[in-house]
């Protein structure tokens, strides 16, 4: 897109700027152009996306090593201080003995055995999990047949009528009396 000076005034060059501005290629010949180069630009963006995925991987797989090894790094730079200081007033032969005689090593697991230990994990879970649900289940069938009883008292005492089609009374009375006894026992 050329931009020519004529006398101190820029001339616009309508013909280079529609050219530039509609044309249908993308890229250079090296690159390819059109679909080639968007395809070519798709990949490149596409490994990034990859590589980035898989540092945030190895990143979690480190914070759980150390959180099986039981080693955070607040903890470890406590416990390496609070050793280091005692150390350093005991012999070296009492030394080795404090660090056997320390905290007891956890021993490095495979990553079969750990991929063993997270499967027992997650069986345990969905073994809770639907005792949990059968529980919830049971509880509230019973519920619901308390409901229902309670619901059919209420019924068989409030449709209780005399040899005229009234209502009689004396049940929504004593619909009332157990309310008020349930209230007065609650509190």
């Amino acid at each position: 897109m050329d931009i020519q000076q004529n006398e101190g005034k820029r001339v616009f060059n309508k013909k280079e700027y529609r050219q530039h501005r509609y044309k249908s290629n993308f890229g250079s010949k090296q690159e390819g152009r059109g679909k080639a180069f968007l395809q070519k630009n798709a990949v490149v963006r596409q490994y990034h996306w990859m590589q980035k995925k898989e540092e945030k991987k190895l990143k979690k797989l480190e914070k759980q090593k150390d959180i099986e090894e039981g080693n955070s790094n607040d903890e470890g730079e406590k416990t390496e201080s609070t050793t280091s200081s005692h150390l350093s007033t005991v012999n070296s032969d009492e030394a080795d003995a404090f660090s056997e005689l320390g905290k007891p090593k956890k021993k490095k697991l495979y990553s079969w055995q750990r991929a063993k230990l997270e499967y027992k994990k997650k069986v345990a879970e969905r073994e809770q999990q639907k005792e949990a649900a059968v529980r919830r289940k049971e509880e509230m069938q019973i519920a619901r047949k308390k409901y229902k009883e309670k619901k059919l008292h209420r019924y068989k005492k409030l449709s209780k009528k005399n040899s005229r089609g009234q209502p009689l009374m004396s049940g929504r009375i004593e619909l009332m009396l157990e309310k008020l006894m349930e209230e007065r026992d609650s509190k």
